[in-house]
């Protein structure tokens, strides 16, 4: 088997400096989305890559998976916005019958008392 590299080998801190630079993220966070990705590749492999060098196609994994993520939130955010209006609009007319009753039994209740 011959492994092909993508440029210059890297070392996890490089890949995350240029995470953090392709994603505009903390150097902090990207340090993170290394650390998560060389976690899960090892998982994959059965044994642990955190010493391997890594590539440009390292960044680029890391870099899609990561916009994958903040795509995939975002649509959830937007569903969820859209739940909640509809929902929203459908508790209209229960809350304005609610306050139609509590009136009615509020006028009532001060005519009982005359």
């Amino acid at each position: 088997m011959t492994t092909t590299y993508d440029g210059p080998p890297m070392t996890a801190q490089e890949v995350a400096e240029a995470v953090a630079e392709d994603l505009g993220v903390s150097r902090g966070a990207a340090a993170e989305m290394v650390r998560g990705y060389l976690d899960e590749t090892s998982e994959r492999v059965g044994v642990s890559v955190h010493n391997w060098t890594l590539d440009e196609s390292d960044v680029e994994a890391i870099t899609s998976s990561a916009q994958a993520t903040t795509a995939t939130a975002a649509a959830v955010a937007e569903a969820t916005a859209a739940v909640a209006a509809a929902t929203a609009q459908l508790d209209e007319p229960a809350a304005a019958a609610a306050d139609d009753e509590a009136d009615s039994d509020a006028h009532v209740d001060v005519e009982a008392a005359s």
